[in-house]
C-alpha cells in the first residue's frame, strides 16, 4: 500500500517531498514559491513503510533536485529512501527544538 499526496507541476526541477508534522510547512512553502512564478512540485509521504518507491519514481518526471524536511538532526527517512533516486541531488532541511517554517523550505530551494 502506498499513500501519498502529489502536487506535481509541469517543468519543476526540484520536488519537496514531506511526511507528518513538515507536511503543512512543506505545502505554504511550495504556495509562496509558486506565488513568486517559480516552479516546484511536491509530495506528501502518508505511509512511510513499506517505502513508497512506485509512486515516489513514478513523480520524479525532470526533477533534479529533492528536499526532505525533517524535524530530525540526520535526515532519518532520506537515509532509508536514498537508494530510490538515481540521479537526484538529495538535500535535508533538518531541525529539532522548533518546527521548520516555510522559509527554512525556501532558502534551500535554488533556481
Amino acid at each position: 500500500m502506498e499513500l501519498v499526496k502529489r502536487d506535481l507541476e509541469d517543468g519543476a526541477k526540484t520536488l519537496i517531498l514531506s511526511y507528518g508534522i513538515t507536511a503543512r510547512t512543506a505545502k505554504e512553502a511550495v504556495r509562496k514559491i509558486r506565488m513568486q512564478g517559480k516552479k516546484v512540485s511536491w509530495m506528501n509521504i502518508l505511509s512511510l513503510f513499506p517505502i513508497p518507491e512506485n509512486k515516489i519514481k513514478a513523480s520524479l518526471n525532470d526533477i533534479q533536485r529533492v528536499l526532505i524536511p525533517e524535524e530530525n538532526l540526520t535526515g532519518l527517512y532520506r537515509s532509508s529512501i536514498r537508494h530510490v533516486f538515481d540521479t537526484q541531488e538529495l538535500i535535508g532541511v533538518n531541525k529539532i527544538g522548533g518546527m521548520i517554517t516555510p522559509e527554512e523550505i525556501i532558502n534551500e530551494v535554488i533556481y
